[in-house]
């Protein structure tokens, strides 16, 4: 069960998903359903079948969709992905040791992506996937593949060789398809992409404290699980070490130049703030900041065809709030140039073009 949509909220979600690509919004349902057990199912009608709110909410946003026409063919602008799988989604339902940190770090990077206003997609890794559909992302994070196959190991190591950004975390490669353990040296297929093996791994029990790694002049704490890192090849860097417990001093985070590109291995996951971290170090967070500036709150969408971009702007608060346009924008829904300081209504929504 879940409340009723408050005023503008049904407004908002509509522009969530065209703000993330789509060019068709469908409703379910139109009419409350009168009988039965779906009866709690409410739809724009309610039991009454006479018109409220949420129906002149409708009117509103199909008034929208007329002045958006032009962005209909558009595509959301994502400088890097998370790559999911089937293979270790479902092996993480039983598996608690990465089953449980993948959940953390998805939830971290998300987070992250969110404050920092850097768009961001899920990819699916699957036998068909393309170096083409890879090289879209200036970077990939791929926190915990317990299983990798070599085939996909290749496959990501001519993603690096082209120029990309590739992050392992903890618990990678140690599984085969079948769910065994092989005798082989962590992270298994991509060790030699790496530079490095693991040569110990704990998880971080209730009563442990987590682990400091520092990174440049930021300290972050590991949270779950640590793999602790030695380096085999004599290209590879030590960018971190850890702080604490029997293994401090030894390396946390590694990376290599592989190609054009490069792939860092950490040993633990990504929280909140360590995938922020990831974001600042590795040049991603705030792309869009020369050009507009919003609270935490407000989530960011680029869509893009051709040399036009069209900047979305969703309030998720119910109160007001303001954006800060930095360059002179058009402001679509209004059909007015606009610059500096701009309201945003709660729960509301701003598409402003370059």
């Amino acid at each position: 069960a879940a409340p009723s949509p408050k005023p503008g909220q049904m407004r908002l979600w509509t522009f969530q998903s065209v703000a993330h690509g789509a060019d068709y919004v469908s409703y379910f349902r139109f009419r409350t359903c009168w009988i039965g057990t779906e009866i709690y199912w409410h739809g724009l009608l309610d039991y009454s079948n006479e018109p409220g709110r949420k129906i002149e909410e409708l009117r509103q946003i199909h008034s929208d969709f007329v002045k958006l026409g032009d962005v209909a063919g558009s595509r959301y602008q994502a400088d890097f992905a998370v790559i999911r799988d089937y293979d270790n989604e479902w092996d993480g339902e039983f598996d608690r040791w990465h089953g449980e940190i993948r959940k953390l770090s998805e939830d971290g990077i998300f987070k992250a992506s969110q404050y920092t206003h850097t768009p961001m997609d899920f990819l699916y890794l699957r036998k068909s996937t393309t170096l083409e559909e890879l090289s879209r992302y200036k970077a990939l994070f791929y926190p915990h593949a317990t299983i990798l196959e070599k085939e996909t190991a290749d496959l990501l190591k001519q993603y690096v060789e082209q120029g990309g950004l590739l992050i392992f975390g903890a618990r990678t490669g140690y599984k085969d398809i079948h769910g065994r353990c092989p005798m082989r040296p962590m992270p298994g297929h991509v060790a030699d992409l790496c530079g490095i093996k693991v040569k110990d791994f704990t998880i971080i029990g209730p009563y442990d404290n987590d682990v400091p790694v520092t990174w440049g002049n930021k300290t972050v704490y590991t949270q779950k699980f640590n793999d602790i890192l030695e380096v085999t090849a004599p290209d590879t860097k030590v960018l971190a070490t850890f702080g604490e417990t029997y293994y401090a001093g030894e390396a946390a985070l590694t990376e290599r130049a592989v190609g054009k590109g490069k792939v860092y291995y950490f040993g633990a996951g990504f929280h909140l703030e360590t995938a922020e971290l990831f974001l600042e170090q590795l040049a991603l967070s705030h792309p869009y900041s020369d050009s507009i500036d919003l609270p935490e709150e407000c989530e960011l969408a680029v869509r893009k065809k051709g040399e036009k971009s069209y900047f979305f702007v969703l309030n998720y608060l119910g109160e007001p709030t303001s954006v800060t346009l930095k360059k002179e924008m058009k402001d679509v829904l209004n059909d007015k140039v606009v610059t500096g300081t701009i309201p945003v209504a709660p729960y509301g929504v701003s598409v402003f073009t370059l």
